[in-house]
Formats: structure tokens, sequence, C-alpha cells
């Protein structure tokens, strides 16, 4: 047919129906529309039939040129052309690129393996914990369906490639291959196994490479890339090392101020920190002490609370320089001794002190600087002031009998210390400024010996010698008050009297206080064991007095360099599984870039996209006369071969499928179709059909669909049940690849497992869904041959079913699309976070809730008579430094302690959980203060004639309690200090203060008063006054106005009562909750065999309160604390001085009560845990054991609530529509599957509607209804497949000629009249 005739016939004609289909598939953005300059000669018959003129077409054109050949037109999808198979490309090496940005951001010492990063693993941002949970999952399943679709157009489009090649393809190798339905695993082996002579124009290899390349790449992207990328990302430790610059932040005072500003309070925070296992202050350790220093950037400084910082700073240091010293005694009368450090300095007549059984050791340190304070110094002429840093230490032992003060073995060491700086790497904690121990000091320069205007070091020996500054100036009362370390020195069997040196040198021999008392008396007598044992405990006062004479730098001007380097939780890169990500995308891409310029070179002869059966239909070959066809029965089977493995099939230019024979001769349609069929159509007519169903349709793969689904159902319940139950469930290794594969990748496998099962169900439907439709008749156009659901990958096709009506279909695809969403569920399903870990455990109590007291002494004081006060430094040091109490301390109860673990412990079968604390129930013993206002009335303050002394007379009823008032007076004392007097008060009308804590009952040593209470109770008082020099008094008088003042009492009563504890590893107390009243009879905690009562406890502790001295109840005209609770509220309000302010008023007591009572209840307890030793010990071997609650933290793998209810959503949504699907699945009603063209082709080969298009009825195509039955074609035999509805017979109607009956009777004594067809009937008929 040449095109003029073609032209003549259909003359100004408009489109017809296969134009308008590839004009619409070129808005779908497949077709690249350029006009041709002389349109195919077969196009006249898709013209419309009233056309007149010529016929311009547009038409997809992939141009290019093998060797020699000429440009022609083609067509091919958009999905296998550059710009998308290239972006895909691009897409894949920007996912290698974008890991390796990742992974070299993450390994900077900076990140330390992290990406982002929180102080714990629950504080990880929300948008963190989405980012690295869910959109690598996200990005794959994109990934994925990307390359579904072009999966898709290589499978189903690689016959029409077939056939185009030169020399054609034989039907085996083209129109019988269906590789959109073979399985996925298969499909590269498939494909690999086919052979040919034609690759790349020279290679003798493969045939189908571009099926291997794609559908390798596809089993790669659902069962590698999906999983893998949910897996890259883990949370974990890590630790940022980030180079930053510091600014110091404090410095020494001129060395000319240092003396007035440098008093007591050194030694006080040393007391705390050797006796009371405090912490040292920041910026210093035990031998040495460097500047404060602080990021200069302060975003910088946030840290976690174990982060540290590394920085080169000058460090300053002590050390001691010591000689044995030669001792003897001249006089044995005067039992004193001579010491000589045989270089100039000889001391004479040193008593030692006396031992006893109780005190057996005698520890002195005697300093140069004289002091009436002190018992023993080396200033004398024999000992000038040259020696003014030396100091002698001594120890002795083994007392002879009957010979106090002389000892068998002592050893004297003469001593002078040395003071250095030195510029050394020290690290310490960002939080805290504590210097970390477990990193040594690293020298960054020479040791330099500390020049004399930086640090008054004169200044520093004489207080830590004498106890007290060399200037008497007022200060606060702890400033000024000589530190007392008698009651612990005599405690651990020191004779006394001693110097605080000598207790600082004990208390830092030994780590705990459990050791104290534990004497080596062999390690004391050696010289270099004394020597280092005061060096230790002058390293610490030196440090201490340090920071005591620094002061903050506002404006710093030294730069340090450094580093931070902090331990937080990050989401980390897994590395190993980053790499095998890497490869396999490599591998795609290298594949995608094959797939790319194969299908480049390939030959496409395909003029548009053969998405439905009609473009099917308008391929084949038209011969008038023949009406041929290719006869369905030439495929009995889905493996039977179309014509044999040497016939072969070419698509012409003009987009024609033809027969290649194997004689010469022009080939037609009707000898392909003749070369195809093989068999007569009458000898098929009378064969009988056998349907067909697929495998993946039957009920055992329905079963086995469902029974998946439904195990996963189970999987995510039964793993929630257990992260509930157990509190997360145990990490099964500590590996971080293991976790991730365990926690995301084998979850979200489980959905990509799915998604292809999904996806196969989806084909079939979309196949069988167009020929249902016409199995029932009377189809329409768009809904049959029309409907291209299989150009889409299934995932895609909901909306054209939806569109379609075919719900089902539509409910399937969403299916398909909801397992993406299944793979972000999986991906996300597991998560890391910490839990708390309970684990029951017995620990040994071993000490019983019984107090043992005497009428003795007060608790703490061990006979004694110098006031005892740890409590106050103590709760000073807590509430100025923050240091924690001590161990079963809170603010208000001492509990019952049960014997702790170490600390480094680590229980059994716990896979390295970190014990953190215990849980308990404990007896708790505490007191409560009942507080008020003492009305003016009830307490009289009168001065004696001169103003100088006081009387302070009570009588008053203590409220609440059923006793006698107390009535007691005290006095007379002085109300001035020492060097007062007007001339203190100048000039005229000087406002005064006056405080002060007394009891409101006498001494323990005098009278029992009538109410024991009172001398439990604690008056305290604030008054105001004004120096008056108008008044005349005596000489030397003081004159005061009448003066204001503000009178509180505070009363015990003893609480016990049983606690739900929670203690830390060391036993400090972190909350206590009370599970049972309060004790009403105390007889079983106080003993009254021993003495004890109720009274007694509370009097003794009573009088530990005040901390009585002959400096009580002064008046004042400065801002300074006299005595230690006032210290105590001073320092509690934030350093507000107004309650002992002379120019502010008096405070109210409302105010101060809430206060007083908080800090008396913490005195209270914080005496009954410094004396540990008044309670009942358990005789050892019958220890009691106590019911605990170890809690460890731990790193646990928990379900996320959210992500597991939308998986267990989604498949149960699955289940079902499995559940429905396989209920009303087509039923099997073809003889072939139509998966592959020729099955396609056998149904349709002889149909008119062939003819009608190739006549150019476009339009009475598109209006036409169409069934699938029986038909006589267009060659005149009868046929199975589809035809317009009024030539089909449908398959369900019986032969008429068969309709004759046979009636048996059949066996039994039930027996039935029974139709039965005869043997011979014929069952196909038209």
């Amino acid at each position: 047919m040449s095109s003029s005739r073609i032209a003549g016939q259909c003359p100004g004609q408009n489109y017809g129906l296969l134009d308008a289909s590839r004009r619409q598939v070129a808005r779908e953005g497949y077709l690249s529309e350029i006009p041709l300059s002389q349109p195919p000669s077969y196009t006249t018959l898709y013209c419309s039939s009233n056309s007149t003129t010529s016929l311009q077409q547009t038409n997809k054109v992939w141009s290019r040129r093998r060797g020699n050949a000429d440009s022609h037109r083609s067509w091919k999808p958009k999905t296998l052309q550059a710009p998308i198979l290239g972006s895909f490309i691009a897409l894949s090496l920007g996912f290698i690129v974008l890991l390796e940005i990742l992974s070299f951001i993450s390994s900077r010492p900076s990140n330390g393996g992290g990406l982002a990063f929180a102080h714990d693993i629950d504080g990880i941002s929300l948008g963190a914990t989405w980012g690295y949970l869910y959109f690598p999952t996200i990005l794959a399943v994109i990934y994925s369906i990307i390359w579904s679709w072009i999966d898709l157009d290589v499978k189903r489009l690689e016959p029409w490639f077939q056939l185009s090649a030169k020399g054609g393809a034989t039907s085996r190798d083209s129109v019988e291959l269906q590789y959109p339905f073979d399985l996925l695993p298969f499909i590269p082996w498939n494909a690999f196994r086919r052979k040919s002579v034609d690759l790349f124009h020279s290679l003798t290899s493969i045939r189908h490479w571009g099926v291997f390349f794609s559908g390798t790449i596809m089993l790669m992207v659902f069962w590698i890339i999906t999983p893998l990328q949910s897996a890259i990302f883990t949370t974990s430790e890590a630790i940022r090392s980030i180079p930053i610059q510091f600014n110091v932040t404090s410095q020494l005072l001129d060395v000319r101020n240092q003396s007035q500003l440098l008093d007591n309070n050194f030694m006080n925070t040393a007391y705390a920190i050797s006796w009371l296992n405090q912490s040292l202050p920041a910026f210093a350790a035990a031998d040495y002490v460097v500047p404060s220093f602080r990021p200069a950037n302060p975003a910088q400084g946030k840290l976690s609370w174990s982060g540290i910082y590394h920085a080169t700073i000058d460090a300053y240091s002590t050390n001691l320089t010591c000689s044995p010293a030669k001792f003897y005694i001249p006089n044995v009368n005067t039992k004193a001794y001579t010491f000589d450090n045989g270089v100039g300095c000889v001391v004479p007549s040193v008593p030692l002190p006396a031992a006893s059984d109780a005190q057996p050791n005698a520890l002195l340190y005697v300093p140069w600087y004289p002091d009436p304070h002190l018992d023993w110094y080396l200033e004398t002429t024999s000992c000038p002031r040259d020696f003014q840093s030396t100091f002698l230490a001594v120890f002795a032992t083994n007392q002879y009998p009957n010979i106090t003060g002389v000892y068998k073995n002592v050893t004297a060491l003469s001593c002078t210390p040395s003071y250095h700086v030195q510029s050394m790497e020290v690290v310490v904690n960002a939080s805290s400024g504590a210097i970390i121990r477990e990193s040594l000091f690293t020298p960054r320069g020479e040791l330099r010996t500390l020049p004399p205007n930086v640090f008054n070091t004169s200044n520093f020996e004489y207080l830590i010698g004498v106890g007290r500054s060399p200037i008497i100036q007022r200060g606060d009362y702890a400033a000024n008050t000589i530190l007392e370390q008698s009651p612990r020195t005599e405690a651990v069997g020191i004779a006394w009297p001693t110097l605080n040196m000598a207790g600082f040198a004990y208390a830092l021999s030994n780590s705990t206080m459990q050791q104290m008392g534990q004497w080596n008396e062999t390690s004391w007598s050696e010289p270099e064991y004394l020597r280092k044992k005061f060096e230790v405990a002058h390293q610490l006062l030196f440090a201490t007095a340090f920071q005591a004479s620094s002061e903050p730098v506002e404006n710093a001007s030294q730069i340090l360099t450094g580093k931070s380097v902090d331990q937080r939780a990050a989401i980390v890169l897994v590395r190993p599984i980053a790499i095998a990500l890497e490869v396999a995308l490599g591998i795609i891409s290298a594949l995608g870039t094959m797939l790319w310029y194969y299908s480049y070179c390939r030959t496409s002869k395909l003029l548009q996209d053969p998405a439905a059966i009609l473009d099917v239909m308008a391929a084949l070959p038209n011969d008038k006369g023949s009406g041929g066809g290719i006869e369905q029965s030439r495929f009995p089977s889905e493996s039977s071969s179309l014509g044999g493995d040497d016939t072969k099939l070419v698509l012409r230019d003009n987009g024609v499928i033809e027969l290649i024979p194997e004689i010469s001769g022009r080939s037609t349609g009707l000898s392909m179709i003749k070369s195809l069929e093989g068999s007569s159509v009458s000898e098929n007519e009378k064969r009988p059909h056998s349907f067909v169903r697929p495998a993946e349709l039957r009920l055992p793969v329905g079963f086995l669909l469902s029974l998946s689904v439904t195990g996963g159902i189970a999987a995510v319940l039964f793993f929630r049940q257990q992260s509930l139950k157990g509190n997360g469930i145990l990490l099964p290794s500590a590996n971080p690849v293991v976790l991730s594969v365990l926690e995301n990748y084998l979850p979200t496998a489980f959905a990509t497992l799915l998604e292809p099962a999904w996806v196969i169900l989806n084909r079939f439907l979309c196949v069988l869904k167009p020929w249902d439709e016409l199995r029932k008749g009377n189809a329409v156009y768009s809904k049959s041959i029309g409907v291209k659901y299989t150009s889409l990958p299934p995932q895609l096709s909901f909306w054209r079913a939806y569109k379609s009506s075919h719900f089902l279909l539509a409910t399937l695809g969403i299916v398909s699309l909801s397992t993406n969403i299944l793979a972000v569920a999986f991906s996300g399903l597991f998560q890391e976070k910490v839990a708390n870990i309970f684990m029951p455990d017995k620990m040994t109590q071993r000490v019983l809730p019984q107090i043992n007291i005497t009428e003795k002494g007060p608790v703490g004081t061990k006979g004694t008579a110098i006031t005892y006060q740890d409590h106050f430094y103590m709760l000073n040091n807590n509430i100025v430094n923050e240091t924690p109490l001590l161990p079963w301390v809170d603010k208000h109860n001492y509990y019952l302690p049960f014997v702790l673990p170490n600390p480094n412990f680590v229980y059994e079968n716990t896979l390295g959980p970190t014990v953190v604390g215990y849980r308990s129930s404990a007896i708790g013993f505490g007191a409560d203060y009942t507080c008020s206002e003492i009305p003016n009335s009830a307490v009289s303050f009168t001065l004696d004639e001169e103003g100088s002394n006081g009387n302070i007379t009570f009588d008053y009823s203590l409220p609440g309690f059923d006793n006698p008032p107390c009535n007691y007076t005290q006095g007379p004392f002085p109300t001035f200090y020492d060097g007062f007097k007007e001339s203190s008060f100048s000039p005229n009308n000087t406002k005064l203060a006056l405080e002060g804590v007394l009891n409101l009952g006498p001494e323990l040593a005098t009278h029992e008063p009538d109410n024991p209470l009172c001398q439990a109770s604690i008056a305290t008082v604030w008054a105001r006054s004004r120096f008056n020099s108008t008044l005349s008094l005596a000489a030397n008088a003081t004159r005061l106005d009448p003066m204001t003042s503000t009178w509180i009492s505070c009363t015990p009563r003893l609480r016990i009562a049983r606690y739900d504890i929670s203690v830390d590893t060391t036993g400090r107390v972190k909350e206590s909750t009370r599970t049972s009243p309060f004790e009403t009879d105390m007889s079983p905690f106080l003993p009254g065999n021993n003495g004890t009562t109720e009274l007694v406890l509370l009097r003794q502790i009573g009088h530990l309160m005040r901390a009585a001295d002959v400096n009580r109840l002064r008046w004042h005209n400065d801002t300074f604390t006299s005595d230690w609770m006032n210290m105590l509220i001073v320092h509690s309000q934030n350093f507000s001085r107004s309650v002992v302010d002379p120019a502010h008023p008096l405070t109210a007591a409302e105010e101060l009560i809430p206060l007083l009572s908080s800090l008396y209840s913490q005195l209270f307890a914080l005496v009954l845990g410094l004396n540990t030793d008044a309670f009942a010990e358990i005789p050892k071997g019958d220890f009691d054991l106590v019911p605990v609650t170890v809690v460890m933290t731990h790193v646990r793998i928990f379900v996320s609530e959210t992500m597991a209810w939308l998986a267990v959503g989604l498949l149960s949504f699955q289940l079902i529509v499995a559940l429905v699907f396989y209920a009303r699945r087509p039923k099997p009603f073809l003889t072939r599957m139509p998966t592959s063209l020729g099955a396609i082709i056998s149904y349709v080969g002889a149909s008119r509607i062939v003819k009608d298009l190739h006549d150019g009825k476009g339009d009475e195509v598109r209006e036409g209804r169409y069934g699938y039955g029986r038909y006589v074609g267009t060659d005149g035999e009868t046929h199975v497949g589809v035809e317009k509805q009024r030539f089909v017979v449908p398959m369900d109607v019986v032969n008429p000629e068969a309709r004759r009956k046979k009636l048996l009777f059949a066996e039994g004594p039930f027996g039935l009249w029974r139709r039965k067809t005869g043997e011979s009937e014929v069952k196909s008929w038209i």
C-alpha cells in the first residue's frame, strides 16, 4: 500500500485512534513529538472514516546512527533515556558522596564519630531522631519506586526490543517473554542464561543484558539498599575533642594585700576535705593548683557533666625538703626534748604530749613563728628568723612506762618548704572545675622557683603554723576562729595537745573515714614516710590558700589554647554498613551506566508505548481475505513455545510484527500466522479448553502470604509487650554493626520481602482486570482493550484503577504502596534508650537502730573540752561550695546504713549496665525543731551599771509542750569585743547590732533544771542599738540607746520512722519517702539501761548547736557574723547580710523561723551522721541482711509506640486485603495467562478489531463494546479471545447439540437422578 494511495483515500482526515494514543502518551512525558515529512505507509489505517486530507502525524522519535546505518525514528520510554537514567545514576553517586561527607564530618575529633549530640539518648531532638530513624528509609523508598518504574519498562519492553533487533528474534526469546511476572530473584539469572551473538556490536555474550542489569539493580534496591539505608545510623556515645581558647578568669591578689584577705577559711576548707571527705576546690588538686579558666566563647562551655577541658597553664606547687633532726633530753626530770637541725637551729625544752592507752602516739608540727596560743614554736635566740620557714615534724610512739612524755621511738625531721611554678597541661571537669586526677599533669615547661612577689609565703606559713592570721581584724565567725581538730585527733589516737598540721597529715594519710584510727607505727617512724605525709598536708593547704588568695578577673587578658573533650549521646554513622551501602550504590551506578549505554545502542522500532491490548492489536499484520490471527490453541500451557525455536519474528520499521520465513520470498501476515499455528483450526475446535490460574493466585500462596502478615503482626506485638514488660529489651550485642542489623536492617528487610509479593499480585490483577471486564461482556474501550495498567509500577496504578471503578485493584495498589510506608515504620520500630534496671539483692547491715550514749559528755566531743564543730564545717561547706552532705544523711534525717559494694562493682549477667544507686527501706532518725518568737515579756536583757556586761533571764513556756517554763539566767558576760570602746563606735549615733545563740537551760555539767527540755531548746537573738555619747556613765563605760530585739526559740522533737530511700553508689541520699508513722515509743531505739533517753540525746545535741565561746553576744558596727548560726543564715540567703547589718532593721521573726527550723534539723542529722559509733553494732557473724533494690542504668531497646501501632495498622490492613483478594480473586477463565506478548496475540490475532484499526475506524473502535469468548475470526475459523461484543459467544454457554440427558440410578440406599454428559459430547462450539 503506497503512501499516495493512503493520501488519496484519507485526504484531510483527523488523527485516528492510535495517533490519539500517541498524543496522550506524549502528554504524559513519554514522547518527544517531531513532525514527520512522510508518514509510514500504514498510518492511514488509523485515519477517521470521514477523513478528507492527508494525515499529518507526530510520533516519538529516537534517532541515532549505528555504523553506516541511516537515522530512523523510534519510540523509547523516557525512563531509559538520559534525563531519567542519568538522574538516577547521579542520585546514586550523590548518595555515595553524601555518605563520604557524613563519614568525614563524623570522623573529625570535634565530632568523635557523631553527627548530632545530646546529654543522653533521650535528649536527642525530635528532628534529629526523625532524621536518623526515618529519613534514610524514606529516601530509600523513593529511590526504589523510581527504579521500579525503570525496571518495569525494561522488562515489559524487552520482547519489543528483541523483535526490533536486526534479524528479529525467535518466539521463545521475544513474544513468549514474561519478565514482569517472573519471580524477582530469578529474573537476572534467567536473563543471563539466554545467549546471542550481538551485544555492543562486537561481543558474543548474553542476550538480555538490559533485563540482567535492571533485574540485578532491582534485587539490590529491594534487599540491600533499602534495609541498609535504614541501618546506617545508630545511637552511641561519642567523645568530642574540640580545639578552643580559654580566658583565665582568676588571678592572685597583689602580694601586699594577701595578708589582709587570707584568713582561716582556707584551713576550714582543708579540714572538710581531709577529715569529712569533701571535694577539693575548683582548679585545685592535692598537690597542684592553677588559676581558673573558662572558654572564651561561652557557647563552647555547654558540655555535659562529664565534659573536660585540656589547657596548658602555669601550675603552682610546693614541696618539702627534710633532714633528720637530732634530739635528746638534757634533763630527765623536766622530760623536755632538745631538737637540733644541725645547721644552726636548736630548740630546747620541747615537752612531748603525754601518751595514754587511748592516745598512744604523739604527732607534732612545731612552727617557727611564736604565738601565745601555741604550746611549742621554734623561735628562740638559738633559732633565729633565718629559719622562719622551717618547721619541726615529730612522731613518737611506745612511751616508756611510768615516764609520761618520753618515748622509746622518736622520729624528728627539720623541714623547709619550697614553692614552684611550671607550665603544664591540666585536665579539669567542665562543670565543676575539679581537676581530673586520673589524667596526670603533663609538664610543658621547666620547673621554676615561685617569685616572692607572687604569693605571700610567710603569711601562709604563719597561718598554717599558728592557726590564725598575724593581723587582728574583724571577719566572719569561721574566718577568725582557730580550727580545732582535737576531737578528731584524740579519737584516732593522737595525744593532746597537738597542732592543726599534725591533724591534716594524719587525715590525708587515710583514704577513707573507715580507715581513721588505723595506725602503722612502723611506717610513721620512717623519715621519708613522715616527710611525705606532711608534704601532702602542706600541698593541700597551699592549694586551698592559693584559691582563697585569688580574685576574679573581669577583663581577661591571658588567653590559653586547649581543647574541650566531651562524651555525649550521639547519632553515629555505622561505618561498615555505610561502606557496604557505598559499594552497593557503586555497583548500581555501574550497572545503571551499562543499562543506559545498552538502551542507547539498542534498536527500537516502536512508534508508541505498547501498554494496552489495543497497542498489541495495532502491531499485528492485516492481510485482506485472511483475517489472520494466531490461534490460541497453540498456547495450551504456559510452557509451550510459539511456533518453535526456529520460528523468527521481526518488528518492521512501520511498527508491524512479521514472520521471517525460512524460504525466500516476501513475508505476509498470513504466512506468519500459518507458520505459528502449526495445526488446523478444525482440529483444535474440538479440543476441550482447560482454564489456568497462576500459582500466585492460588489459595496455598494466599495462605502463606496471610501467615507471613499475621506473623509480622504477632512479632510486633510480642516485642512491644516484651519492651513494656521488661523495661526495654536487653541489647544482644555491644557491636554497633550487629545492633544496626538487628534493629534496623532485618525489620526493614521483612517489609521489603512483603513488597515484591504484593507487587506481583498487583501486576497479575492489572493484567487480568481488562480481561475480566471482557469476560463479563459488553466492555467499554476505556476499561478493557484501551486501559493501560501495565505501563505504571503496580504501586502507582491505584489512581487509574480508581477512575476505572476497579476498586479491588485500586486497593491492591494502595497496599503495594503501603509496603513502603511499612518499611519506614519498621526502620524506626526499635529505638535505643537509657533505661533504669532494678535488680533485687541483699546487703549487710552492721548496726542496730539503737543509740547508746551516756551523760559523760556531748555526742562527738569524745571526752574533750574543746568545742565540737564538725557539723558546722560540713553544712557550711555544703551551702557555700555545694559539696555533698555525708553519706546516709539528707536535710532531715540520718538513715541506718547498709554496707555498699565498691562503686566500680559490676553485677554478673547484666551485660555491663552501670550501677547508679540503691533503693531500700531504712529507719530514719531526725528532729523537727518547733520555732516560735519569744515575747519580750518572757526575756530580760539587762546591762550592768557600766553597760559592758549583760545578763539574760528567761521565763518562757515552750509552746506545744506540757512542761514547766524555762526559768534560767545567763551572765554576766561581756557585750563588747576586746579593744572596742568609745573610739570604736565614734562618731556619735553609730548603729550597732548584736546576735547570739544560747540554750534556754543551764550547761549539762550544772544542775538539772525543772524542765530538761529547756537544755535542748535553743534561743537565738538579734538586737539593734545606737551609740550615744551624750549619755554620762562611769569612766570607760559605753553609751547605748535603748535596744530593740527579736528572740526566737527552737525546741526539738525526736522523729523516728521508716523510709523508702534511694542512695547513690557512695551512700549519698537522693530521695526519701516516709512509709510509716512517727514512732511514739522511743524505748526500743534509746535503751534506758545505758542511760540514754530522748531528753539526754536532745540535750547533748542541743548544746552542740551554739558552739559557745568567750566572744558570744558582742555588739558590732560592721556586717560580719559572730556565730555559726548567723553565718549559715547569711550563706543560705545568698550572702545577704541584712540579718546582721546594724543599718538594716531587724528581720521579722516570720522570715527567720522557717530557715532556723531547717538549719537546726540539718545540723541534728549531721551530728548523728558524723557520730555513727553512737549506734549499737551487731556482733560479727550475726549481721542482718537487708533487702535492697540495685538501680542500674543501661541502654536498652524499646519499641516505639507510634511505629508499632502504625506497623500493626498497615499489616492488619494488608491481612484484610489479602483475605478479601483471595476470596474474590478472578475465577480462571483464560486458557493461557496474557502475561506475554505471544499470549495476547493468540487472543486477538483473528479479531475484527485488528481489521478495523487497519481500515482507519478509530472512532468506531473507541466507541465500541467488546467481549471475551468464542467467535468466528476474520479467517473463518473458530477462536477463543477478544472480539466485538456482537460476534462473541460467552464461554459458559453450552452447545445445544449436547443438551441430551442420560439418567442413571446411583447405587446405594439413597439414590438420586443425575445428569451425565456423554464422553463424546462436544464442549466448545460456535
